[in-house]
């Protein structure tokens, strides 16, 4: 399972991650940034706060995350490595 990271989306408010030692739901506003990695994506609740969500563990795959974030974050805070 990677590093236990999960996301599991909630309607159009935000979404909520889940590892073995915690859970946390953030609000579309309340996240800091995303960078899309061949392996899955990185997402940044703060500067120096983030969550790899390994793309075996994605519901709705990449791709599918990916564009939801693009239409929820702002465009400087999306990062395509």
């Amino acid at each position: 399972r990677g590093l236990g990271d999960v996301y599991k989306r909630h309607g159009q408010s935000g979404l909520s991650v889940s590892t073995d030692r915690e859970q946390a739901f953030y609000s579309w506003e309340q996240l800091y940034a995303a960078y899309r990695v061949p392996d899955g994506i990185y997402l940044y609740a703060a500067p120096q706060r983030a969550y790899l969500l390994p793309a075996d563990q994605i519901a709705g795959g990449v791709d599918g995350l990916w564009e939801l974030l693009c239409t929820k974050l702002p465009q400087k805070n999306l990062h395509a490595m």
